[in-house]
């Protein structure tokens, strides 16, 4: 029987040594990332000093940058409201939620960016970025004075980030206090919580941008207050701290009394009236939340306990945990539509021969490089400890050509005193960090066990000329352009044997070949249009800065806006309301009645102010509110009680709206056609409401492929049989659109030019000299407003300097519904590509074939939304691209179409017997919206009325009369006035009949469908609607 030599109890040491680590592995299981939720301690095993790099990261960034804390505040609130607390916001690229202008003005990424790598040194693929996101915000707090409390960690990375979620999900500072009550409700916040995380607000700063609605510019210049209800001496304030040609970049502290403290001076400075938003002064006007903001105002103690349980819910909100399976490694990653993905070159290492390395000697080699080698970025070191089994290479350290020997040695025989030669850079942490490599060098050479195998990951950036300050990246505010990995194995045996060492290059590989379109076998001729670029060819699209909002966009046709009425008109489905003050100037204003949400559109003008005709509130031109009926006598009217004013900009007939309420107007951008300004140039205008997405109508009308079938004989131009291919010839590109010549591949000289200019403005010029020699010019221009989804509104303009005698003679009327039919013919066909892109859900190189030699125009214009989409509410591009965030809203009887038609029509006010608004009929779609045509069906309606009658008269006198000369003529006259009502209602349906194609499958009574006529009764079977009006299901 054997015997062990010394007793169990006899080796205490060692006993207590496997206790330590059965512990430790237990503490890794339990804290790994694999929990099912969060927890408190969650890294107490697997990183357990992950809290303190980030504090300390948060408290050494704050210190030399005082805004740091707001701005973490501000993105763990950004971050948690779109997709949950996932570290969504941190990642770059196109059509991230960080792309998105709402998020332009983040900041404090450098420090998570700071604290992440720092983890990664000591805890690499362990602390995920969400977490430093959260817990970067709450020591942000504590840092500047505020409640010092310990959240629960364990959250996982998100894997979505589109910017098409951000509007929906942020707070605006101009929202009312019911749209914050929605969202919090919609994140599984309270009423309370609202109130308590808005005074997040004691801290940070804000943009002058931010709260200009609260102020207007007159007349002069000048700013002036229009929100009474902020205090007036701090509105001069920030009147002269935020002038109206002050920088974008400017900004105001959010607490003008106690900027850098966590405190409850932001509910003192409500309560006297000096909230910095128009989102803050709400919760002091509203009874539902005045008592907090006075209770909070009042006692600080109790603000920071309600902060404490309301920032846990905030860092709660739709959080991913282990199931998720996902963790950021640095660099964050790009993203392609909804889907995160990670585009990495591949390289490969290619070394020299090994050399021995001493602790006291470095191999000269490291300097001898050849010419070919200094061309390199990097230079890298792969040790290996002397005496390992395997073939393995522990550790790898990243030069730069021209480095010294004397760090790369150091580093490699003692990094504990390489790091202390670098503790002033970053005294907390370095003194931190030197500790804890001391503690795991000793645990390793106590337990000789597998949970000694700890590596350390440290990424160094090193600036190519300076080269003695390693850890200089450390500091959040620098950034330096060249990047080092270096990897240590563990750190036990760092002193303990010699090295082996190979000088190697990080080589890129080949690219891997990309393989032939499908198209390839059928495009053995080239007829289809490839990529443009080998950027395009890799799908790695350029993109550039864009904004939706700050763009002008076209209205209306300034000769058709109503004298008497407003009229209700959509941008990107934002609702406005446009009219004539008493001054007879152009304003616009969101289509919405503060008071109940009533439309405005659906009002009237009283003395030259919008009146809501639901309780009767009117407003002036600047938004204003200056007469409430139901308000007490002598009461003052809530300055909440305004509306929010877009600017307006005529210009060569046409009224354009800058929709962005945040930046001022650019008035350089808006378009300006040269020929609509040369002497002698006439046109003839028309508008249309169309139901198609913009997009859609813009590729229609730069297709002149199509015109000669879809248009055959429409007009004298359009003929089958010169259906042919076409040269185009692209001249410019940029980020503001493209611009080429075009004509018939026989022709010698391209005479038509082309251009699209950003948002949605299409022009085709064509310059000839006439029978004289003189040269003439002619345009027609193509104004496309994105109404909202699925639909759309067109501003048609042809004009020229020189106008054909037929075109003198033919009213121009006649030439609105010519223009009415040619959109009509091609109704069908575009709706039923609208549906198709919707479901289908792809960019559109998947789904069209697009020929050189017709559809070169629509390629580029997809190519285009390509690099400007992300900016957009939605868009289909070429390789790209971002879905609605919300289905269209549908609008059964959208009356606001048709306010602005005059009180006599019977599509004003209320429908009464008429069919509801359909803006697939020709009546609704363009009659409405046109002066000219307007009147030409109320005087053909008269004109009937009255010829009926005097027909109805003559031949009763006709009967009545005994003679037969005066028989006859009675009766011919009659006959006369009937010919007369018949010209009439022919007029009329010229003008409320859809054009339908002859080779249609209808009866021929119904091939032409009047809007007086038309009753779904007398149909012999079921038809599409799109072959009456164009789109959608019918019966």
């Amino acid at each position: 029987m054997e015997t062990d030599p010394v007793p169990f109890s006899a080796r205490p040491h060692l006993c207590s040594f496997l206790v330590l680590g059965l512990l430790y592995a237990v503490a890794v299981a339990v804290a790994s990332p694999a929990s099912a939720s969060l927890f408190f301690n969650f890294y107490g095993a697997s990183c357990p000093t992950a809290e303190l790099i980030v504090s300390n990261t948060v408290r050494s960034a704050s210190s030399s940058d005082p805004t740091i804390p707001g701005k973490l505040l501000r993105l763990v609130f950004h971050d948690c409201f779109v997709e949950g607390c996932d570290a969504s916001v941190l990642l770059q690229g196109n059509g991230t939620e960080r792309s998105d202008p709402g998020n332009r003005s983040l900041g404090g990424f450098q420090v998570i960016d700071s604290a992440k790598r720092m983890l990664e040194i000591f805890c690499p693929g362990t602390v995920s970025c969400a977490d430093v996101v959260a817990l970067a915000a709450r020591d942000a707090v504590a840092i500047t004075g505020g409640p010092q409390l310990q959240i629960p960690t364990g959250r996982r990375d998100g894997r979505v980030s589109a910017a098409a979620n951000v509007r929906p999900n942020i707070i605006d500072t101009t929202f009312t206090i019911n749209e914050m009550i929605n969202i919090f409700t919609a994140k599984g916040l309270s009423l309370e919580d609202l109130v308590v995380l808005s005074g997040a607000h004691t801290i940070g700063s804000a943009h002058c941008s931010a709260f200009s609605d609260r102020f207007q510019e007159d007349s002069k210049g000048k700013l002036t207050l229009i929100d009474t209800s902020l205090d007036r001496n701090y509105a001069n304030e920030l009147m002269q701290r935020c002038p109206v040609d002050a920088s974008a970049s400017l900004t105001v502290v959010n607490d003008p009394e106690t900027s850098s403290s966590f405190d409850n001076q932001y509910y003192r400075n409500l309560v006297a009236h000096k909230g910095l938003f128009q989102s803050d002064s709400v919760l002091l006007d509203d009874r539902r939340t005045r008592n907090l903001v006075e209770d909070f105002a009042n006692d600080q103690e109790k603000f920071f306990q309600s902060w404490s349980q309301s920032f846990l819910k905030l860092t709660s909100i739709g959080v991913k945990t282990a199931s998720d399976n996902l963790l950021f490694r640095l660099p964050l990653t790009k993203t392609l539509g909804h889907s995160i993905y990670v585009k990495q070159q591949q390289r490969s290492i290619k070394c020299r021969a090994v050399t021995d390395l001493s602790s006291s000697t470095l191999p000269s080699s490291v300097d001898d490089q050849s010419k070919e080698e200094d061309n390199k970025d990097h230079l890298m070191l792969v040790v290996r400890r002397k005496g390992d089994e395997k073939e393995r290479w522990q550790t790898m350290i990243g030069l730069k050509s021209g480095m010294d020997k004397h760090f790369a040695r150091q580093w490699l025989t003692d990094p504990l005193n390489l790091l202390s030669q670098y503790q002033y850079q970053y005294p907390p942490l370095l003194h931190w960090l030197r500790s804890w490599i001391f503690l795991q060098a000793s645990l390793s050479l106590l337990l000789l066990s597998p949970f000694s195998s700890m590596a350390l990951s440290l990424h160094l950036s090193l600036s190519h000329k300076n080269f003695s300050n390693p850890f200089a990246s450390f500091s959040p505010a620098t950034k330096l352009p060249t990047t080092i990995h270096i990897n240590s194995h563990l750190l036990k045996s760092i002193h303990s044997k010699p090295y082996y060492i190979k000088k190697c290059h990080a080589v890129a590989d080949a690219p891997t070949a990309i393989p032939p379109s499908l198209d390839a076998e059928d495009d053995a001729h080239g007829v289809l249009i490839g990529p443009s670029s080998e950027e395009e060819r890799r799908g790695d699209g350029v993109v550039v800065d864009y904004n939706w909002t700050e763009e002008w966009y076209p209205l209306y046709l300034t000769k058709d806006v109503p004298d008497d009425a407003p009229l209700g008109l959509n941008v990107f489905d934002k609702q406005l309301v446009l009219y004539k003050d008493g001054q007879g100037e152009l304003r616009c204003h969101e289509d919405r009645c503060p008071h109940r949400l009533a439309k405005l559109s659906e009002g009237q003008l009283i003395d030259g102010r919008l009146e809501c005709l639901y309780h009767g509130w009117q407003f002036e031109g600047e938004g204003k509110c200056v007469k409430i009926p139901q308000l007490p006598a002598n009461a003052k009217i809530p300055q909440s009680a305004c509306v929010k004013t877009y600017e307006v900009k005529e210009s060569q007939g046409v009224v354009w709206v800058w929709m962005s309420l945040k930046t001022p107007p650019n008035f350089e951008k808006v378009p300006w056609f040269e020929n609509f300004a040369r002497p002698g140039f006439q046109d003839t205008s028309t508008i249309h409401e169309l139901p198609y997405d913009h997009s859609i109508l813009l590729e229609n009308l730069m297709d002149p492929a199509h015109i000669p079938i879809s248009h055959d004989r429409t007009d004298w131009t359009a003929k089958r049989e010169d259906a042919q291919a076409l040269r185009f010839e692209v001249t410019e590109r940029t980020h503001r659109g493209f611009a080429g010549r075009w004509g018939k591949e026989k022709d010698k000289k391209l005479l038509s030019f082309l251009r699209f200019q950003a948002p949605c403005v299409l022009s085709n010029d064509i310059e000839f000299a006439d029978e004289k020699g003189v040269t003439q010019y002619f345009t027609g221009l193509f104004l496309c407003r994105p109404t909202g989804q699925g639909k759309s509104m067109i501003i048609v303009r042809f004009g020229a300097t020189k106008r054909p005698q037929m075109a003198k003679v033919i009213p121009k009327w006649y030439f609105h519904q010519n223009a009415c039919k040619i959109f009509e013919q091609d109704m069908g066909f575009l709706s039923s590509q609208n549906e198709v892109l919707m479901k289908e859900k792809v960019p559109t190189k998947e789904l069209y074939i697009n020929l050189k030699s017709s559809d070169t125009w629509v390629a580029e214009y997809r190519k285009w939304m390509d690099k400007v989409g992300h900016g957009m509410p939605y868009y289909f591009g070429h390789n790209t691209i971002s879905l609605p965030e919300v289905p269209a809203v549908v609008e059964h009887a959208p009356a606001g179409l048709v306010a602005g038609v005059s009180a006599s029509s019977p599509a004003k006010g209320g429908i009464g017997t008429m069919h509801a608004p359909n803006v697939n009929n020709r009546y609704f779609r363009h009659v409405i919206h046109c002066r000219g045509c307007t009147s030409v069906v109320k005087n053909f309606q008269a004109w009937k009325n009255a010829l009926s009658a005097i027909s109805v008269a003559l031949t009763a006198l006709a009967i009545l009369a005994s003679g037969r000369q005066w028989k006859t003529f009675l009766l011919v006259s009659a006959s006369l006035c009937l010919a007369g009502v018949y010209a009439c209602s022919t007029a009329i349906a010229m003008n409320t009949t859809n054009f339908i194609r002859t080779h249609r499958r209808l009866s021929g009574r119904y091939k032409k469908v009047s809007l007086y006529q038309f009753s779904i009764h007398d149909l012999k079977a079921p038809i599409k609607l799109s072959q009456l009006m164009g789109k959608d299901a019918f019966l």
